[in-house]
């Protein structure tokens, strides 16, 4: 085998798996319920590859057949929990985009009733409580909507029942970003941001980190923390100032 078809199999074995890179790293639409589907998709198209024929293998991989074994067993040993998680199930399943999408019925269902458990139990937690809120919810309400006695920002006698939830994880549509009208209630979206304020990555901090290190340069050591900090504010949310 020449270079040429060398280098043809080499890009199409890791194509899927810098495009996976790459959607994980992003800063826009990026959240945590997003790493379960692409991991799956990701182990779904390599073994594609190392399903094939030994036919088929010394027809179209003869060199890099060893390299979808090695990215196989790696994602196994990396992310063999990811599968029995369940803050990610809860996190792709409120996601409007993923929802309960390619998955079996009986897997679907399951996952339906974790859902929903989890959101009667925030519910009777919002019920349990009169002018307290747990310092979790707190964290997600808005100063400006209450006084400092209130409750949480979701109201303590609102339920979510079960056809709506129901309808919600079963929609077959889908969006690409995610919006605050892609959720039927305020309940649905908060138990969204719940499960979903965390990053897949560290990419985008990496890229903070080196943003500061651009403006923090050695003739500017006697610059300010205040400084600093609105210095590289400006920089990394530049494009939103236009």
């Amino acid at each position: 085998m020449n270079d040429h078809h060398l280098f043809l199999n080499y890009f199409q074995i890791m194509s899927p798996v810098a495009r996976a890179l790459d959607y994980l790293q992003g800063e826009t639409d990026m959240f945590i319920g997003c790493l379960l589907p692409v991991i799956n998709d990701l182990r779904e198209k390599l073994q594609k590859f190392a399903d094939l024929s030994k036919e088929d293998i010394q027809r179209t991989l003869p060199s890099c057949y060893p390299l979808v074994l090695a990215l196989l067993k790696g994602i196994s040993q990396r992310f063999a929990s990811i599968d029995t998680t369940d803050e990610l199930k809860i996190a792709t399943s409120i996601h409007p985009r993923f929802r309960l999408k390619k998955l079996r019925a009986d897997e679907a269902e399951t996952r339906m009733l974790l859902v929903l458990s989890k959101l009667q139990q925030r519910q009777g937690d919002f019920g349990a409580t009169d002018n307290e809120g747990s310092v979790e919810e707190s964290f997600f309400s808005d100063d400006n909507d209450h006084d400092d006695d209130s409750g949480p920002i979701v109201p303590r006698n609102s339920r979510v029942p079960n056809e709506v939830l129901r309808e919600y994880l079963l929609s077959k549509t889908g969006c690409k970003q995610v919006q605050p009208s892609a959720f039927p209630n305020d309940e649905i979206k908060m138990m969204f941001i719940r499960y979903n304020t965390a990053l897949p990555t560290s990419a985008s901090v990496e890229r903070m980190f080196s943003a500061g290190g651009r403006i923090f340069q050695p003739l500017r050591c006697s610059i300010s923390d205040t400084n600093f900090e609105r210095q590289l504010l400006f920089k990394m949310n530049r494009k939103h100032m236009k």
